[in-house]
């Protein structure tokens, strides 16, 4: 993945999940001055405070598949594979080879270099499998209430609506 990107990424979360600081006014002081006006105008009313509610365990990941073809409403999965988006820490990773049952598309072979042939040497699996293990990895390594936070390349129009197809009942919720 570009640095660019993880960069971009990793920012998108802390923004995401970094919980607003308190104004400088809240704190003991007793001066009246620092505090706003709203306060000296209404001394019997508190000022209300924003405040961003921080979700525990937000996880940023990107997710990239190879499939046997570009149509989306036909198409299967040749390998599926997620990323952890961090920075200064070496990314957690989950990628497996997928064993479609159909053809891979020779305009598909051109972009990803894959085979059946291939596939059977690497040791794929159905997608089933695959997808079990993938549900599994997430659970163990981010834990069963992570909140994820995904990004894909073109992934609302291609990559989103095949998992949808393909695992229907995932735990993954495709975005909005």
């Amino acid at each position: 993945m570009h640095r660019v990107t993880r960069r971009w990424l990793v920012a998108l979360l802390l923004y995401a999940v970094v919980p607003w600081q308190s104004p400088s006014w809240t704190s003991s002081s007793s001066s009246s001055s620092s505090k706003p006006t709203a306060w000296k105008r209404y001394p019997d009313k508190p000022v209300r405070q924003r405040r961003r509610k921080v979700a525990q365990n937000v996880v940023g990941l990107v997710l990239d598949l190879e499939t046997t073809s570009i149509n989306v409403t036909s198409c299967e999965i040749c390998q599926i594979a997620i990323s952890e988006a961090v920075q200064g820490a070496e990314p957690r990773s989950f990628s497996r080879f997928v064993m479609p049952e159909g053809d891979i598309c020779p305009d598909a072979a051109k972009v990803h270099h894959l085979s059946k042939e291939r596939l059977v040497a690497m040791g794929a699996k159905p997608f089933d499998e695959v997808w079990e293990d993938c549900e599994e990895w997430l659970n163990e390594t981010f834990g069963r209430n992570a909140v994820f936070v995904w990004a894909a390349h073109n992934g609302i129009r291609f990559d989103w609506p095949i998992l949808a197809r393909l695992a229907p009942h995932s735990f993954l919720s495709p975005p909005r």
